[in-house]
């Protein structure tokens, strides 16, 4: 549903931004359940056919990071 969708959009691309930002955004020890959750929804056709290549994701952000861009 519009959860799964949100979800998806919002914490599909954790280790990304983990990778660029050097910072723990979901820990499967702390949150066993939506980690398995967003590893579930990731996993899916239509997520992994729209998201963005993980590399070029992690450019975009450091380019960002380093523009001075807010988040």
């Amino acid at each position: 549903g519009i959860l799964d969708i949100m979800m998806s959009a919002t914490l599909g691309p954790f280790k990304a931004h983990e990778e660029a930002f050097s910072v723990k955004i979901l820990d499967p020890e702390k949150n066993p359940l939506i980690f398995s959750w967003v590893q579930a929804l990731i996993q899916l056709p239509v997520v992994k056919q729209t998201a963005p290549p993980h590399d070029n994701y992690v450019g975009l952000l450091q380019f960002l990071k380093q523009s001075g861009f807010k988040f």
